[in-house]
């Protein structure tokens, strides 16, 4: 949504703000989480992320997986959903490659 965005966007002035101090900056990157694909909002939005100076991750969206998995108090790649489990996948990749 569009207040998540702005919110996202403060969160990152902070992380900014507290980079600017440590003699070690931490890595910031944005992931967008259960984005809703086929909305007009969220394909402005996906536009939009780049914008903010920051490595975006593959989004996360397969939402009945991620549920599924906490209430079964185990992992995504645990409940037979290939296109989620890719998701994680892609993710961790992203993530070792850009931290």
């Amino acid at each position: 949504s569009r207040m998540d965005y702005k919110a996202t966007v403060e969160v990152l002035k902070l992380a900014n703000q507290v980079n600017s101090i440590r003699k070690k900056p931490f890595t910031v990157m944005v992931i967008p989480m259960m984005v809703r694909t086929g909305e007009t909002m969220t394909y402005q939005l996906m536009d939009e992320l780049p914008n903010l100076d920051v490595p975006v991750a593959p989004s996360v969206s397969h939402r009945s997986a991620y549920v599924k998995a906490a209430s079964d108090e185990n992992f995504v790649w645990d409940q037979n959903d290939s296109k989620a489990t890719a998701e994680i996948e892609l993710l961790m990749e992203f993530i070792k490659e850009n931290a």
